[in-house]
């Protein structure tokens, strides 16, 4: 009975409430844990304080097991009294995050009232919730759009009837797909900028096509054998997006992604940010691998992997 004393306590501490009544717990345990001391047997404690390791006769054991059963009760107790008091810790921090972004999002929405909360939000997380520096990324994101919109489509026709970027179907939590074909695109045939302007107006799509509650996109990069590399190009498109399109990206697969692919990626996976870096998905040419593509099969071309019957007609843009 009494060896069982010290964890029926440590028992009773750790199912004692929420973190929020931790300093109550403390108080009301200090009765327990004098009932328990005071069943002690007093003839052994003086034999066991100094024979621990037995000869303190048969009172003496069973004060010293009660004494370790009591111990071990207290630790286990308390222990789970400070992992609820860092929990609590945990969870005020968390309160304390969220309540920053919502007050520097209300902040932002004064500044810059044209904008979603939505897109707001994107912005500031893509500066690490520095309010100082998401103001000047949004400003900076102003004067671009001032300088690029209105874009219509007959401004920008010639380069998507090149089909470069195209927008297609939906993955399963409704975000829009965006194809880049990498054998579309003809370096010196068209201006980076112009390509640049055409990719674009069919994000600027894709986004006011977006079902409420979605606020990024799928990219699917097709690189087959032969298809034209343009640093250039790379450096202009992750330059542009970083800037005015932040936190925008869900994932983007590459396939077919051989060797070759994997080598290029190595090198050019710098041009990007972190955030977009640790997005990226290369997909091999094997159906096994292809799984990986989080995409309903019928909403994804035969061309990558998918079921759908569907390749890109010019004269339907």
């Amino acid at each position: 009975m009494r060896a069982s004393a010290g964890l029926q306590l440590g028992a009773w501490v750790r199912g004692q409430g929420a973190p929020q009544v931790l300093a109550r717990r403390v108080a009301l345990f200090r009765l327990p844990v004098a009932r328990a001391w005071h069943t002690l047997p007093r003839s052994g404690l003086g034999a066991t304080r100094f024979a621990v390791g037995g000869g303190g006769g048969t009172d003496g054991g069973g004060a010293q097991s009660a004494r370790f059963s009591l111990g071990l009760g207290l630790a286990l107790g308390l222990g789970t009294l400070v992992c609820q008091a860092a929990g609590a810790s945990a969870h005020a921090d968390a309160r304390s995050s969220l309540e920053h972004e919502l007050g520097a999002l209300e902040h932002l929405s004064i500044e810059f009232p044209h904008m979603s909360r939505a897109e707001l939000r994107r912005f500031l997380r893509s500066c690490g919730d520095n309010l100082a520096r998401t103001e000047e990324k949004l400003r900076r994101n102003r004067d671009w759009r001032a300088c690029t919109f209105p874009l219509r489509r007959e401004d920008v026709l010639e380069d998507l009837r090149r089909g470069v970027l195209v927008q297609h179907g939906a993955d399963r939590d409704g975000r829009p797909i965006l194809i880049y074909f990498g054998n579309h695109y003809r370096p010196g045939e068209s201006d980076v900028n112009e390509v640049v302007r055409a990719m674009v107006f069919t994000l600027e799509q894709a986004t006011q096509s977006m079902p409420g509650g979605v606020e990024q996109v799928v990219l699917m990069i097709y690189t087959p054998t032969g298809a034209p590399i343009d640093f250039t190009l790379i450096r202009a498109l992750s330059a542009c997006f970083s800037e005015n399109y932040p936190e925008s990206l869900h994932r983007a697969y590459v396939l077919p992604a051989g060797p070759w692919a994997r080598y290029f990626w190595s090198l050019i996976r710098w041009c990007f940010v972190e955030a977009v870096r640790d997005k990226v998905v290369l997909i091999k040419t094997g159906d096994s691998e292809r799984s990986a593509v989080d995409i309903d099969p019928l909403q994804l071309p035969m061309l990558l992997g998918g079921e759908e019957d569907w390749v890109f007609n010019a004269e339907q843009v």
